[in-house]
């Protein structure tokens, strides 16, 4: 985080309610944190602007602290009111001053706002922003297009360290959305500016965002490129949180290497997707498909390329703006599918009628369903000594284990949980990385209680570990083996 533009890690408590965040943006490039109602996003906007002060944590904007708790180097406590953190702050109610004209509300915040350079500034931003011939007007004579545009210049204006936009094009229809979006991705490259949107919009995310940051329920899920993660998410949570329509419980039941591809089984029906390395004939999957990546047709198709066809009967219709969801009752299992308005009503789609559901193996996609320890059989680790008579929920301390307290099993013997355990294996991997480890004040604060997606992109953060959080997730399952072979064979949970 050290080069970013902006950045912060803090902890925010608003009764019940608690952010802990880090996140980072360069100049010129947007960050966009996305996630349901109450998650935390425009709670960590007020965070970066000074309107709301965290219990903790740091954040700087352009190379200066603008708050710090006093534990950093140093020691010294930061605290920079917002109007000091040089920033532009757009919302969905742009806020344009109604007795002023256009060109009066973009320059509301320069300095000098008669001077030749305010009036350039301002005349720029007219240009940039698509507003030519609008400067008189005032706030009731603008469209909601325009008056959004005039927000956003005004946000621009004193060229800001950080531009922060929370949903500012939710009140827009469809076609001027994408307009504005695309005028703003343009003007904010151009001048260079690190911004941070907050967006409900998958299209939005898609579209403008450089960097997506999964939040839920105050926590960091996962951050990546856009298309990682809210097209084919390959984790459980985030693929639920960012929509995806359809999420198969299957099982490998075929591995055809020669054509890159495999057959994945459940109910009566099966499917073929990418050939994935590490999953062998008889592993349960998750296959994940967008319902926007499936054709309907009312049979199949003679020829064509896409290798999956599925017959069913339509059991729901619903809006779904742009168009509509049909949910399809193919051999037991549910598939959704996305339509258009036009589509359905050529295809007089209703309750009752049967239809093909047609799609490309490429459109399906793993999800992994981790738990903790994503999933370590301990019998396959203890090797000669096979456990018996263990507890599914040990929380006696182990004499062989001091230490080792909340040691959970499932009924097969399979590792779910220990918070000793995975603070030892996360510090044992960070100091593989080069990292410190991680203190206990800090394993408390972010990642008690994560799952194991979270606790990498949480620890990534908090050490500015290069390598991915699944790479980091790979070297850790090993380091989870090996804490367990020597920690774990001669414990009363493995009696004989």
């Amino acid at each position: 985080m050290e080069n970013a533009a902006a950045s912060g890690q803090f902890e925010v408590k608003i009764g019940d309610f608690s952010l802990q965040l880090a996140l980072e943006v360069d100049s010129g490039r947007i960050l966009v944190l996305f996630g349901p109602s109450g998650a935390g996003k425009s709670t960590a906007l007020r965070t970066m602007a000074g309107l709301v002060r965290p219990e903790a944590g740091w954040i700087t904007i352009a190379g200066h602290t603008v708050y710090s708790d006093g534990s950093g180097p140093g020691g010294q406590s930061i605290w920079v009111p917002p109007h000091r953190r040089s920033l532009g702050y757009v919302t969905q109610e742009n806020h344009v001053f109604p007795h002023l004209t256009v060109s009066q509300n973009i320059g509301y915040g320069l300095k000098d706002r008669k001077s030749s350079a305010a009036r350039h500034r301002v005349g720029a931003l007219i240009d940039a922003l698509h507003l030519d011939g609008l400067a008189e007007r005032r706030a009731w004579q603008l469209s909601g297009g325009q008056q959004q545009r005039t927000a956003l210049a005004r946000a621009l204006a004193p060229e800001p360290a950080l531009l922060l936009l929370d949903e500012p094009f939710a009140s827009l229809d469809m076609e001027l959305r994408r307009e504005l979006g695309a005028e703003l991705r343009n003007t904010i490259r151009r001048l260079s500016v690190p911004a941070i949107l907050v967006t409900h919009s998958r299209e939005e995310a898609l579209g403008l965002g450089d960097t997506v940051q999964i939040i839920d329920d105050g926590k960091t899920v996962a951050v990546g490129q856009p298309l990682s993660m809210l097209e084919q998410p390959g984790q459980g949570r985030v693929a639920r949180l960012v929509g995806v329509e359809n999420l198969l419980e299957m099982e490998v039941v075929e591995r055809l290497p020669q054509d890159g591809t495999m057959v994945c089984a459940a109910g009566g029906g099966s499917l073929e997707t990418p050939l994935a390395d590490g999953l062998a004939v008889g592993d349960a999957v998750t296959v994940g498909i967008r319902a926007s990546d499936i054709i309907l047709a009312s049979g199949p198709l003679p020829q064509s390329s896409a290798r999956n066809t599925w017959s069913g009967v339509v059991t729901d219709v619903q809006m779904r703006p742009p168009g509509y969801q049909v949910t399809l009752e193919c051999e037991g299992i549910q598939l959704r599918c996305h339509i258009t308005g036009a589509s359905l009503e050529a295809m007089n789609i209703q309750a009752g009628m049967a239809l093909w559901a047609i799609f490309k193996a490429s459109s399906c996609f793993f999800v992994e369903q981790f738990d903790r320890f994503g999933r370590i059989d301990v019998t396959s680790i203890i090797g000669e000594r096979e456990p018996r008579n263990y507890p599914t929920d040990s929380h006696e301390e182990q004499p062989d284990m001091p230490g080792y307290k909340g040691i959970l099993f499932d009924m097969d013997g399979v590792l779910v949980d220990s918070e000793p355990l995975f603070h030892k294996a996360v510090n044992m991997m960070v100091e593989r990385c080069g990292a410190a480890p991680i203190t206990e004040e800090e394993n408390n604060r972010y990642l008690l209680g994560s799952t194991v997606e979270e606790t990498w992109v949480r620890v990534k953060e908090l050490r500015s570990i290069p390598q991915s959080p699944r790479e980091l997730l790979a070297g850790y399952n090993e380091v989870v083996k090996e804490v367990l072979r020597t920690d774990l064979t001669r414990g009363r949970v493995f009696a004989s």
